[in-house]
């Protein structure tokens, strides 16, 4: 993990939060974003895990299981925000 990220650029990571994180933990302890950008961050990260299961369901390589988890502890570790913004979660989740 890179230890004290800076210049994080938040449009970028909230459209390919593997590009600018190295794991869901390093969003975490990102000091220059905002916990609703770091759930935001994790959710896309967590939809983008979730397209490639749905992309195993029609034969292609499966996703990684693990990155999943850690995504989803992270978000726990995150204050929730108001309530879901109604409509029930696809495949992708809820974004």
């Amino acid at each position: 993990m890179r230890s004290g990220i800076v210049g994080v650029d938040v449009d970028k990571a909230l459209d390919h939060p593997s590009e600018i994180f190295t794991s869901p933990e390093e969003v975490l302890e990102c000091t220059e974003i905002s916990a609703d950008n770091k759930a935001a961050i994790l959710s896309r990260w967590a939809y983008d895990v979730r397209e490639v299961a749905v992309a195993e369901e029609e034969g292609m390589p499966g996703p990684d299981t693990a990155l999943m988890r850690r995504i989803n502890l992270a978000l726990d570790q995150l204050p929730k925000p108001g309530a879901n913004n109604g409509g029930t979660p696809g495949k992708q989740g809820n974004i």
